[in-house]
């Protein structure tokens, strides 16, 4: 699922940005079990990681997470399910080549 600027937008509007770069460590250990296990899976193939091969686990973790979970629960109005999925895709878009080079992935098969 890519990320419109508009999404962004929102997002920034309503402090998810803000609460990104506060626990950005927090969230790339999400974005790396994410990333890790999609590229184990994807190894025999060759084939290389994409952002919307790793999205459905990752929203997996955001879904289930407590960090993210409190945020949302503080903020009343941020409680929509979109929310989550803009997250997550916001996380990958902001963390993907960083994945990819600390994984020996940019641009090619794993």
């Amino acid at each position: 699922m890519g990320l419109t600027a508009p999404q962004e937008q929102r997002l920034r509007r309503a402090g998810f940005v803000d609460f990104f770069n506060k626990n950005r460590k927090h969230f790339k250990e999400l974005a790396e079990i994410a990333y890790g296990s999609t590229a184990s899976i994807l190894k025999p193939s060759k084939m290389r990681v994409r952002i919307d091969d790793v999205f459905g686990l990752a929203l997996t973790l955001m879904e289930l997470d407590d960090v993210l979970t409190k945020f949302q629960q503080s903020h009343t109005k941020l409680s929509g399910q979109f929310w989550v999925k803009w997250f997550t895709a916001y996380v990958l878009d902001e963390l993907m080549e960083e994945l990819e080079d600390e994984h020996g992935t940019s641009g090619s098969g794993s």
